[in-house]
């Protein structure tokens, strides 16, 4: 009797101790599953709920035709930053073309902004159908990469290689990042954030939180609120002054690639910040640019390619234009970027 007592007094320890081992992971499943699979930049790094910020399952979908060009029919060379990944406005370009003729590289593949200059002026030699450079780059990082156009170059050319994009369709721009959320810590904070009203500009670690004079912008839960980066604020440290040698620089680039039979287009994706300014329910607490990249270009005679009118004059009809959950372009804006370039460049 006293063994047979004791044995379901171990066996009820046991299952004591398993329930509350069991318990918080249920509980951190069942969190996870209401929060959403992490997926967009804004929201990872602001600790966010993508149950509030996902774009909805219509948007997502909306599916992207990605395609590989063929580096030895190379008329085009696209210079980019992560706008730039994956051929994604690249892909709809070449369906506007009519022809897989456009190879794309990145800022880190070349060395930086410091070898721009050497890597361009070596590509006719490597590509001899090469009729087009586009260089683009993301407004927030428009300043420090002119400002650094004369850094020392420690890559060789010849070791570039352009990226290797596989013909898929891409039916959601982001991937999981993470699923479950990475800490019980994470999955709280998130949880609690869903709570929160954030009715006025709202710094979360490197994630900033507006509140929309307009719901109809995007296709999320919370589509009254938008998610932008905190390094956007950064262009308000910019000098006109500095900038004024670099915009030269580039001109001059422009000008001897010309003589070679190249064109070459700067294309500045304007920040989110910058796009949805006019629809903040705040408009005061928004942080300017000290310098406006396009007029900038336009005074020194650079030749770019007008996206920030265009972008901003689809809005509000176009929803995600930008994802609401990332810094980066939902497929409308990627595929509006592409006619862009391509009424600029052409064939």
């Amino acid at each position: 009797m006293t063994a047979s007592r004791s044995s379901h007094a171990g066996n009820g320890y046991l299952a004591s101790f398993a329930v509350a081992m069991l318990l918080p992971l249920v509980l951190m499943v069942a969190l996870s599953q209401h929060l959403g699979a992490v997926r967009g930049d804004l929201t990872r790094l602001g600790r966010l709920a993508e149950r509030d910020f996902a774009p909805s399952r219509a948007s997502a979908e909306d599916a992207l035709q990605l395609h590989r060009a063929d580096p030895a029919q190379a008329r085009v060379v696209v210079l980019g930053d992560s706008f730039s990944r994956w051929n994604l406005w690249q892909s709809p370009w070449m369906d506007l073309r009519g022809q897989r003729d456009v190879i794309s590289f990145t800022w880190d593949d070349i060395g930086g902004p410091g070898c721009l200059a050497a890597w361009a002026q070596g590509l006719r030699g490597r590509y001899p159908g090469l009729h087009h450079l586009v260089v683009q780059t993301v407004e927030r990082s428009w300043g420090h990469r002119l400002m650094t156009l004369d850094a020392p170059c420690a890559v060789a050319p010849a070791a570039v290689a352009p990226l290797a994009t596989a013909d898929e369709r891409i039916q959601n721009l982001l991937p999981v990042v993470w699923w479950p959320p990475p800490d019980p810590h994470y999955a709280v904070v998130a949880w609690q954030a869903t709570r929160k009203r954030f009715d006025h500009r709202t710094l979360r670690q490197q994630t900033v939180v507006w509140p929309l004079a307009r719901p109809d912008l995007f296709t999320n839960r919370r589509s009254d609120r938008l998610l932008t980066l905190v390094d956007d604020d950064q262009k308000r440290d910019w000098s006109a002054e500095r900038l004024q040698a670099p915009l030269q620089r580039v001109r001059r680039l422009q000008d001897d690639l010309q003589a070679g039979g190249v064109t070459m287009r700067m294309v500045v994706v304007p920040d989110k910040s910058s796009i949805y300014a006019p629809y903040l329910a705040r408009p005061a607490e928004a942080v300017p640019a000290a310098v406006d990249a396009w007029g900038a270009m336009d005074a020194a005679g650079i030749r770019h390619v007008a996206i920030q009118a265009r972008l901003r004059a689809a809005l509000p009809a176009t929803r995600d234009l930008y994802l609401p959950n990332d810094t980066h372009l939902g497929a409308a804006g990627y595929r509006l970027l592409a006619d862009a370039v391509h009424a600029d460049v052409g064939r």
